[in-house]
């Protein structure tokens, strides 16, 4: 899973993405100009978080993107700059000549267009989709060379996967596939995947922006450029791959009944939305591809009254060992994928109410984390690692209710290992054991929202 991202890693991302694809156009807006008296870096910190950046290796200009309500400062050792901001923006900042000046120039930013039609069209609703621009990116990522040879990228054992190869493979020398793994690279896997579901097919088999999903990544920016778009254009035509996504319809309709039916998506979040009732959205929308393996990521957007809350998962293929030891429950157990991602859209928004407490209790992250696992790897911040807390052990809680009882003991016993073993961190199974007996003697009308102080004092008691 990754719902958030570091702004030290946004910036190298966008970094390599404005190095290898230009800058995006411009639109003029506010600008402001900092003195920074010819200094070699400047510290930049975005809500606090800093980061040391060297001139010579910025781009310039250089943009990035930023969501509403972050605060941006840039500190030298005689002066600093702090800007809050209002609005969804993208800053391009330029070095003057001898580094004397940076110009600020300050762009607003569509990310969605959620206009009257689409509203009434998707109020309510739930979707769960194998889009086909997005299948053609997950495509072009599993024939690359990274794609190859990243076994935890693309989900190597299906039969799905072996006709792609046989497909595609005689096409892994075109423009568009070398583009995409010089990217890759440069660690924009998450960034390319989700983009590509703001691109749609018209009636002229062109690959065009689609007219209400602009920017679906973390950032501000669409990492899909258009140099990136043309090349994506030609590889789909002289790889004819709308036949093949029209030829595999059936392989895509059966996966996309197992989310609907069998794991029951509609479930999860009537039960997210009874535990958390102050958070609501319009519309779920949930996008996967039979290529993608164990990356998960979440986002969700608002606009003109409406929100949606995004999901971009993998499809839980059938696991025979876990099958034998949880019987009746695994269909349920393998919705893991997707409630553990469909969680984060109720869970942060909650945590953020204990913000200030959280991150004064979780200030030494080593108490919780494993060094050198993914827990310590993946979520480097007090408010993350608290909410990857959460997120798992809501696992357990909805499991509770819904699995069956002789399998209950199994399914918690291998969430435990999982999360304390495997994922490093390493007080879930001690959390995992009070939250389970916090739940069940909550009183009836007691949500889990409810239950957040006493969860955020078990932290403070076993902060050792």
């Amino acid at each position: 899973m990754r719902d958030t991202i570091t702004y030290r890693k946004m910036l190298k991302n966008i970094v390599s993405l404005i190095l290898f694809l230009g800058v995006t156009q411009l639109y003029a807006q506010k600008t402001i100009y900092f003195k920074t008296l010819n200094e070699k870096s400047i510290v930049v910190k975005l809500n606090n978080d800093p980061g040391v950046f060297p001139f010579d290796e910025i781009p310039n200009p250089f943009e990035i993107g930023l969501p509403k309500n972050s605060k941006l400062d840039f500190v030298l050792p005689n002066d600093s700059l702090q800007v809050v901001l209002k609005e969804k923006i993208t800053i391009s900042i330029y070095r003057q000549e001898k580094r004397d000046t940076i110009k600020l120039h300050f762009n607003p930013v569509d990310i969605v267009t959620f206009d009257p039609a689409f509203k009434n069209k998707h109020d309510g609703k739930v979707n769960i989709d194998i889009p086909e621009v997005y299948e053609l990116m997950n495509v072009l990522i599993a024939i690359t060379p990274t794609g190859i040879a990243d076994k935890n990228l693309i989900y190597t054992s299906s039969d799905y996967y072996k006709s792609v190869l046989s497909y595609f493979t005689s096409y892994k020398t075109e423009k568009a596939v070398l583009v995409i793994d010089t990217l890759l690279k440069n660690d924009n896997y998450y960034n390319l995947k989700m983009d590509s579901y703001s691109f749609l097919f018209n009636d002229n088999d062109e690959i065009v922006p689609h007219p209400n999903y602009h920017v679906i990544n973390w950032s501000n920016i669409n990492s899909i450029s258009p140099t990136l778009l043309k090349e994506m254009n030609e590889f789909a035509r002289k790889s004819n791959f709308r036949t093949f996504y029209t030829n595999n319809r059936e392989v895509y309709k059966e996966q996309i009944r197992f989310y609907k039916k069998d794991v029951d998506f509609g479930r999860m979040v009537s039960w997210l939305s009874l535990n958390f009732p102050t958070t609501k959205y319009n519309y779920y929308n949930v996008l996967f591809s039979p290529l993608v393996y164990g990356n998960q990521s979440t986002q969700h957007f608002e606009d003109n009254g409406f929100k949606e809350a995004q999901l971009h998962v993998n499809f839980p293929y059938y696991n025979q060992e876990q099958a034998k030891t949880m019987r009746k429950s695994y269909k349920l157990f393998r919705g893991n994928i997707l409630f553990t991602e469909l969680n984060h859209n109720f869970i942060n928004p909650e945590a953020e109410k204990y913000a200030t407490k959280i991150k004064s209790i979780l200030t030494d992250l080593s108490k919780w984390e494993e060094t050198g696992k993914a827990a310590q790897l993946g979520y480097p911040s007090p408010m993350a690692c608290f909410d990857e807390y959460m997120n798992w052990g809501l696992v357990s809680l909805y499991l509770s209710d819904y699995s069956d009882p002789k399998d209950l003991p199994v399914i918690i016993e291998n969430l435990n290992s999982y999360m304390t073993n495997y994922r490093g961190f390493t007080k879930f199974t001690a959390f995992n054991e009070y939250l389970l007996s916090l739940y069940k003697s909550k009183k009836s009308k007691t949500t889990v929202a409810d239950l957040y102080p006493q969860i955020i004092n078990w932290f403070e008691k076993n902060n050792n």
